[in-house]
């Protein structure tokens, strides 16, 4: 049993190592020349002289982007794993291989050598090769548009050959210069430079645990004001429960270099000349980090600091409706997801807050329990605005004025503080 579990776990890592290995890279795109080569005028050098044509350059490429891309359809030929790991938004994925092809094929040239890997490769996208240029109509008909771009990791043979094969089959086509990893490294580059931050008006909304802040966030975008949804990019409320309405409705959280990949569409496609508002946060977003220049270049080093005060009833009555809502009642694994969350809590909560807190869950009293977990939000929050990263009075790193905005609403009154804030801008 030990031999098959040692063998079991020498094959994970090796498939890992060759999912990372340039030569499996290498070794599809010697697949698709492999099956290209049967068709009449293809050679490596007719690819990349066509592919010079059809090269469309980053910075054309972001300008397009920051648009929408209008009638083209981005296409990622990278495998699903690899996609979802992390994928430029609004990019559609038509893999040259499945993930078990790709593994496969990995396995088979860290076993056998690269003729053996080659000839299974081909075995798999040979028969894809009828329907390719049918397929990607299909793509385009369902998404309306009327041309491609197709890209892979680095913008190589990958894709120029898919798109060559596109292209001599009729569809309009242009390969992405530098593919995902051109846009990953410009993404990670764009909260660098302090001085281009400067021409932004960065307002943050901060406050205790269940005064809306997201709800407010969301409340100015209706009456025009850009704003950027650091938790619904996430997917994640940003507490102990935050993940619990998501997770019940089968929605995950993204990985954080997809998060960042997100967060980068967003932001590329702000206005400079307007206020944009962005929910404070700390480093992470459950088990998303934040990327840590825009933490501390633009979260730390923002305009204003909006405090939002509501009282305690309205803050209740905000936590059960993001919580325990009738409709997030009816999920099945609400209780147990509410349950293990709270455990994940007791040590700062204690055994005995932690005892009654799950017996007032077991009740349904939603409503308890929500005061309850205030006291424990509240205490943290105090020690936080006190703590050198804090907004607090106390030795906080942050420059930003900090303005105090209060309602006396016991329910969310998201016009009232819209009102409030659009007087102290």
């Amino acid at each position: 049993f030990n031999t098959q579990r040692k063998q079991a776990k020498q094959a994970k890592r090796t498939e890992a190592t060759c999912e990372r290995n340039d030569d499996i890279i290498d070794l599809d795109t010697l697949i698709l020349d492999g099956v290209l080569g049967k068709i009449e005028g293809f050679s490596e050098s007719s690819i990349r002289q066509k592919c010079k044509e059809l090269k469309l350059g980053r910075e054309a490429f972001l300008e397009e982007f920051r648009l929408g891309l209008n009638d083209k359809l981005l296409v990622d030929v990278r495998t699903p794993k690899e996609f979802n790991r992390g994928h430029i938004p609004g990019a559609v994925n038509i893999p040259v291989f499945s993930n078990h092809e790709r593994a496969s094929v990995g396995l088979c040239f860290h076993r056998e050598g690269k003729n053996k890997a080659l000839e299974l490769g081909l075995t798999y996208v040979l028969p894809k090769l009828k329907t390719l240029a049918a397929d990607y109509q299909s793509q385009l008909d369902k998404h309306h548009k009327s041309k491609l771009i197709i890209q892979c990791f680095r913008g190589g043979m990958r894709s120029q050959s898919v798109a060559w094969f596109l292209c001599k089959a009729g569809l309009s086509v242009q390969v992405l210069e530098k593919g995902y990893k051109g846009y990953k490294t410009w993404g990670r580059s764009l909260w660098d430079v302090t001085s281009d931050l400067q021409k932004y008006r960065v307002e943050v909304i901060s406050g205790r645990t269940g005064v809306g802040k997201t709800m407010l966030l969301l409340e100015l975008r209706q009456h025009g004001y850009q704003i950027i949804d650091l938790e619904g990019l996430a997917n994640h409320k940003g507490s102990t429960f935050g993940h619990i309405p998501f997770l019940l409705k089968g929605i995950e959280q993204p990985s954080t270099e997809m998060y960042l990949n997100r967060l980068a569409a967003e932001w590329f496609r702000l206005d400079p000349k307007q206020p944009v508002f962005i929910e404070d946060e700390g480093h992470h977003i459950g088990n998303v980090c934040l990327p840590h220049n825009f933490y501390k270049n633009v979260l730390r080093n923002c305009n204003r600091v909006f405090r939002i005060n509501l009282p305690v009833l309205a803050r209740v009555s905000i936590l059960v409706g993001d919580y325990a809502s009738c409709d997030i009642l009816e999920l099945k694994g609400w209780m147990n997801g509410m349950i293990e969350a709270i455990k994940t809590a007791s040590r700062r909560l204690g055994p005995e807050r932690t005892a009654t807190a799950i017996a007032l869950i077991k009740e349904s009293k939603v409503d308890e329990v929500a005061k309850l977990m205030l006291t424990y939000y509240d205490d943290l929050y105090d020690r936080h605005i006190e703590s050198a990263g804090g907004t607090g009075s106390g030795t906080g790193e942050r420059k930003s004025r900090i303005i105090e905005v209060f309602s006396n609403c016991q329910t969310f009154n998201g016009p009232e503080l819209v009102n409030s804030i659009e007087k102290l801008l």
